[in-house]
């Protein structure tokens, strides 16, 4: 019903009482527009209370946090910087111990071996030494090659002849030299790596280079053979692959019932000291306590100076012009306090000094660090302005969100009260609900099954808990070398491993990258191998099949429980490439999509034979991948692909010559025996229609 307004004929000055009831229900529209009015500012003078009250709320509450802070402030940062400082010399010490203590464990395990060779007394300086002690060569070799940035390993008879391997910057050498006088001689350096053969590396032709006698004058500092090993002062060398600063453990070494001294020595480079000390902003450096001279620094500055006839000057701490050095060396000798604060360009560093005396060499530590910027109140400060401006902000809305409702419940008891009455009309929210549903997307991808060999007769044979342990660091191997090369492991099934490359992430270079994977798998088995032999007295062997093309991906399963997997003929395809290698003798095997998706010259294949699947028409080639780069590898593959493609072309005399060379040739190649049996067969059944194509099993 329509609202009825009633005006009154009478003046403005007649008796409002003719229309009194009139007005006490149905107020006029000048009347209602006046409380809209006053209900809009009684709307913003609550707002207005509101962010007032909170703001001073904020602002006491800031002050009062920050006044708390700040007085606690000063002696939590020192707590911080000494905490820091503490773990920085722990650090330290540690490094220094885990360098400098390799050589005094490796100079007793040397000493130990000696014991157990033939090294005499050597009156020759002229004698080819690595000659006559391959034996005690070859293991200083062996130890040099695990400190490979920096260390060495020697031996030295009194008249001064040299015999020792050295490893810098990931380059290895064995040396020998030749002494033509008292001050004069002839070093040869024979460059290898750890793993080439100590006879392959002398077998090569030497470097040589003159140099001083004078490397074993310290053999003074041990007259007798009971003498303690001693430790060296800073030796430097140049040109080498970087300037070196090292320093040796020499110990004495006698044959029983000889008095002539033999000794062996231990270098290590000291630039490894300081690798975890160095910081963006801050410095370390150790110096020798009782001379200042620099030992080390954690920007790897060399600490001498290098002429350019290859002299050598050590830098020390108190004149060594580098600012960060000197001037927290001289304020150190000056007050002789441990900690303090200096000023270097403007900037406050706190400067922490420890001993270094675990090694037997008397060192101190110096930590440098800048002081924190203290931008605390400046901090609280504009923390406290944002807190209120957010808080101003929030209540506000909160506020006009109460109060719509509020204003918009006052509305219509006036509405109703006018009887000006409206429908409600209730409606629930849309909802819409997105569940884990079974579905299968086309994609492309390659699939990768890997299959431990013979696992049925191991499991029959050996000891169920030693299998049980050695599956398992098998599994964990694998799958570490699929995953970090792009794959997403499928599924277990028993002893194999079924693993996706392009799905459900796109993944660029996928036929390569499961390759790879295939590759690095079969490297990490033959180095577990190596370690289960020894152990266990047994090793796995595994073979692999890689297939690319179109899959069905998605989930599979019920409401229950849903996977993720791939199906489709390419998965089957996969499957049966894998259980292929039996038939050719291989390990890895790839089908002609997966292999068209390699880059050039990156993996050295070969073509192995054209198959297909029972049932199926469409023939798939298969292609044995390697890493291995060698011309024989080349040669070997080429001869196996020509004596393929006259077997396919029906040329059955002409591929059995070239596969009989390729047997002479290489005996141990086993594709190269199948593919002479398959001759074999159809030389004796004596059909020349036969099928050039091998049939896989489902």
């Amino acid at each position: 019903m329509g609202r009825s307004l009633v005006v009154p004929l009478e003046s403005p000055t007649a008796s409002p009482r003719r229309l009194s009831r009139t007005s006490s229900l149905m107020p006029n529209l000048d009347d209602y527009r006046v409380k809209r009015r006053f209900n809009l500012r009684r709307f913003l003078s609550i707002r207005l209370v509101t962010a007032t009250v909170s703001v001073i709320f904020v602002l006491a509450t800031s002050a009062i946090i920050g006044w708390i802070s700040i007085t606690k402030q000063e002696a939590q940062l020192r707590q911080s910087l000494n905490t820091q400082t503490a773990q920085a010399l722990s650090l330290l010490h540690y490094e220094v111990n885990d360098l400098l203590g390799w050589a005094d464990t490796q100079t007793t395990s040397f000493s130990i071996f000696l014991e157990k060779g033939n090294i005499t007394t050597n009156t020759d300086p002229d004698q080819l030494a690595r000659d006559v002690y391959r034996t005690e060569l070859l293991y200083m070799q062996a130890q040099v090659a695990s400190k490979p940035m920096g260390s060495c390993l020697d031996f030295f008879w009194p008249n001064g002849k040299v015999l020792g391997a050295e490893s810098y910057f990931g380059h290895m050498d064995l040396f020998e030299n030749h002494v033509y006088n008292d001050t004069y001689g002839l070093v040869s350096y024979y460059w290898t790596t750890p793993n080439v053969s100590l006879s392959e590396a002398l077998n090569k032709t030497p470097t040589t280079a003159e140099y001083l006698a004078t490397d074993v004058s310290d053999i003074s500092l041990a007259p007798t053979c009971d003498s303690a090993r001693y430790w060296t002062g800073l030796q430097y060398y140049v040109a080498f692959y970087g300037n070196l600063a090292m320093v040796c453990l020499d110990s004495p070494f006698c044959r029983p019932g000889n008095d002539t001294i033999i000794g062996d020595r231990i270098q290590d480079n000291l630039i490894d000291i300081l690798y975890r000390m160095n910081q963006p902003e801050g410095f370390a450096f150790v110096i020798e306590r009782d001379t200042a001279k620099l030992v080390s620094t954690s920007t790897y500055l060399f600490p001498a100076i290098v002429d350019a006839d290859h002299s050598v000057t050590p830098l020390y701490a108190y004149d060594c012009n580098i600012t960060w050095i000197t001037s927290p060396y001289l304020s150190y000798n000056e007050s002789q306090s441990s900690s303090f604060v200096i000023m270097i360009n403007g900037t406050s560093y706190d400067v922490t000094v420890g001993d270094i005396n675990s090694t037997g060499l008397q060192w101190n530590a110096f930590l440098v660090t800048p002081q924190a910027k203290d931008n605390f109140l400046r901090d609280i400060v504009l923390i406290t302005l944002f807190m209120c401006i957010a808080a101003t902000i929030l209540l506000s809305l909160v506020v006009y969100l109460v109060m719509r409702s509020l204003i918009g419940l006052s509305t219509e008891m006036e509405k109703v009260s006018c009887m000006e009455l409206e429908s409600i009309h209730m409606r629930e929210p849309p909802f819409s609900e997105k569940e884990a549903a079974p579905f299968l997307k086309s994609k492309v991808a390659t699939i990768y099954f890997q299959d431990i060999k013979g696992f049925t007769t191991l499991s029959e044979t050996q000891d169920p808990a030693t299998l049980a342990a050695i599956t398992a660091e098998y599994m964990e191997v694998m799958t570490a070398a699929i995953t970090d090369n792009g794959g997403v492991i499928d599924k277990y099934i028993g002893d194999c491993i079924m693993a996706l490359f392009n799905v459900p992430t796109k993944l660029d270079g996928h036929q390569e990258a499961a390759v790879r994977a295939a590759i690095e798998c079969s490297q990490k088995l033959k180095s577990l191998n190596k370690i289960w032999k020894d152990v266990y007295g047994f090793e796995l062997l595994h073979r692999i099949g890689i297939n690319s093309g179109p899959v069905l991906a998605g989930n599979i399963g019920s409401s229950q429980r849903l996977s993720f997997t791939c199906i489709g003929d390419n998965v089957n395809l996969a499957s049966r490439v894998e259980n292929a290698n039996k038939a050719f003798g291989t390990s890895i095997l790839v089908t002609g999509d997966t292999y068209n998706g390699l880059r050039d010259n990156k993996f050295n294949s070969r073509r192995i034979g054209s198959v297909r699947v029972e049932g199926k028409i469409q023939v798939t080639q298969l292609y044995e991948v390697s890493k291995d780069n060698s011309p024989e590898r080349s040669k070997l593959c080429k001869m196996y692909e020509a004596a393929l493609d006259s077997f396919e072309a029906k040329q059955l005399g002409k591929a059995m010559n070239r596969t009989r060379k390729l047997m002479e040739e290489y005996p141990e190649d086993e594709p190269s025996r199948r593919l002479w049996e398959r001759m074999r067969e159809v030389q004796e059944s004596g059909r020349e229609d036969w099928d050039i194509v091998q049939t896989l099993a489902k």
